[in-house]
């Protein structure tokens, strides 16, 4: 992602979420600010990145599903460590069960980013892509297996959100 940042006012213009939300979200470090926070200084201002605005979006998604400010910072830990801000997917499901995230599935990586996923997250990666005959539920359940065996689970499409966000970055930029 290109290497430019957003001030609070901004974030509000281009995700929609209210300023103190926002500010709620930082002070309870749900969203770090990348470029510049203000904790414990007076006067200054938030300076967020491309990928915090996403992260801010997702988040927005999140609470409109009822995930709680704790589950929620879990998830965006989860989003971070597994760094899918930076794979491009035509497809990237972020799978979410009982308030945590249990997986990530996708479809459209390259060969070799693929193999880098199995080999490093081989635990919570599941490529949709997989296998002509097999059905999309069934590499689901595999990741649910894996979880604690739950029957309901919430998919997030990743790859919406963040190409969405993008998109109104772009528009708010012209």
């Amino acid at each position: 992602m290109p290497d430019i940042h957003f001030e609070s006012k901004q974030i509000c213009r281009i995700t929609g979420i209210p300023e103190r939300t926002l500010r709620y979200l930082a002070d309870r470090q749900v969203i770090k600010p990348s470029v510049a926070d203000v904790q414990g200084r007076p006067g200054k201002r938030r300076k967020f990145s491309l990928e915090n605005l996403v992260e801010i979006a997702l988040a927005e998604e999140l609470f409109s599903y009822g995930i709680n400010v704790s589950e929620m910072r879990d998830i965006l830990r989860f989003v971070k460590k597994a760094k899918l801000f930076a794979l491009e997917a035509e497809q990237l499901w972020l799978v979410i069960q009982n308030g945590r995230a249990v997986g990530v599935a996708a479809s459209g990586l390259s060969p070799t980013v693929q193999d880098e996923l199995r080999r490093k997250h081989g635990k919570w990666y599941k490529d949709l892509s997989q296998g002509k005959n097999t059905r999309v539920s069934d590499r689901l359940e595999s990741i649910l297996e894996e979880g604690d065996g739950g029957v309901s689970f919430l998919m997030i499409a990743f790859h919406h959100v963040k190409d969405e966000t993008l998109q109104k970055v772009e528009e708010d930029t012209k």
